[in-house]
């Protein structure tokens, strides 16, 4: 395996990429993605409009400095590119440790010291295909920001115009002013749940020995199964809800059956919600953590998928209704939370939730293969 260190085209070093409230929060995890194509991706090529792309993502090509900051001085980012000849792809699509196997190389711990860029990359060329791994220090993107980032990367290679992105810190949403007394009060008065070493435990006792614990097989839902359920919840209740809220019912009652839960138990939905263009002078092409999460519910795990549904529905009306305004009071003290580190959450961790991500953007990633 062969790696160099690649740096963005034309990119003059200077500035810093601040961490945000959010940004911190979230250091200590890894966003990681893989791709398999047919046909051998020219590596050279690869790297080259790789090297365009980082010029429009500066702090992705830097290093952290002082724990606080990533110094936009366009140290690189490293690219491996390794030799798997005797592997097709189609046994590549099987292996249970495929994501092991091919996956890029991340040092997190040398990440936060500053040893390690935020992004890492690796192509392997198989005998008929090509894999192409990459890793992100979620403490400077979201998974918005990751996926728009690989789509631009593939528009750079093909010759097409970008989904600008926007590296300016400044735009996020600020937290809540209020002293530690007011932010306690705010936080119970919201009905938020409190955290403790019973609630901890119960967290990790829940992801140790629950299904999270075991890989899922991928599920495909269809946009025509999608369009039938929306007109049978339309023909049966007289509403009409969106794909997000349909899918999200399907998630929370495929994991309490999958649980084995009994009715009575306590469940939350929880909504990981894209803040671009939601919340003023946030664009679509924001390139750094932009999200906060949003709960539905409680409901019992015995509910209809009708009753999950409407759960989700009348919490997005909620936030959404207005012009957004319940969606900035709420963000504006979940920062202000997450700043504080109040030990209480919007989610009841006494209870069983499951999750997804609002407009989660497709990855529209294609290269010219030989």
């Amino acid at each position: 395996m062969e790696t160099e260190m690649i740096r963005a085209a034309g990119a003059q070093p200077g500035g810093e990429w601040r961490f945000s409230v959010l940004d911190r929060a979230c250091l200590n995890m890894v966003i990681k993605g893989m791709w398999l194509f047919h046909g051998r991706l020219d590596a050279a090529a690869m790297k080259e409009s790789f090297a365009r792309l980082l010029g429009y993502y500066p702090h992705l090509c830097g290093r952290v400095m002082r724990g606080e900051a990533v110094a936009c001085d366009n140290s690189g980012v490293p690219f491996a590119v390794d030799e798997a000849p005797r592997c097709r792809l189609e046994q590549a699509v099987l292996m249970p440790d495929a994501p092991k196997r091919f996956g890029a190389h991340f040092d997190l711990s040398g990440f936060k010291r500053g040893r390690q860029a935020p992004l890492s990359v690796r192509l392997t060329r198989l005998a008929d295909g090509t894999v192409l791994s990459l890793h992100g220090a979620h403490g400077c993107m979201d998974g918005d920001a990751f996926y728009t980032l690989v789509e631009n990367w593939g528009r750079l290679h093909r010759g097409e115009p970008v989904v600008q992105p926007v590296a300016d810190q400044s735009l996020l949403p600020q937290p809540a002013t209020l002293s530690a007394e007011e932010l306690l009060r705010s936080v119970k008065a919201a009905g938020w749940y409190p955290v403790g070493w019973r609630q901890l435990f119960q967290t990790v006792w829940a992801a140790a020995t629950g299904i999270g614990r075991r890989r899922s097989l991928p599920l495909h839902i269809g946009a025509g199964d999608l369009e039938q359920l929306r007109q049978a919840f339309n023909d049966r209740h007289g509403v009409r809800y969106g794909i997000h809220v349909i899918l999200s019912a399907l998630v929370a009652k495929m994991c309490i059956r999958l649980e084995g839960l009994a009715p009575e138990t306590a469940c939350s939905h929880i909504t990981v919600t894209d803040l671009r263009g939601r919340i003023p002078g946030l664009p679509a092409g924001f390139a750094g953590n932009a999200v906060c999460n949003l709960t539905a519910g409680p409901f019992p795990a015995g509910s209809t998928l009708f009753e999950v549904a409407a759960s989700v529905d009348a919490m997005l009306r909620k936030m959404f209704g207005d012009d957004g305004a319940g969606l900035g009071e709420f963000t504006a003290l979940y920062f202000a939370a997450i700043a504080g580190r109040v030990p209480y959450l919007p989610i009841n961790l006494s209870g069983r939730s499951s999750g997804r991500g609002l407009r989660m953007p497709s990855c529209r990633m294609t290269f010219p293969t030989r």
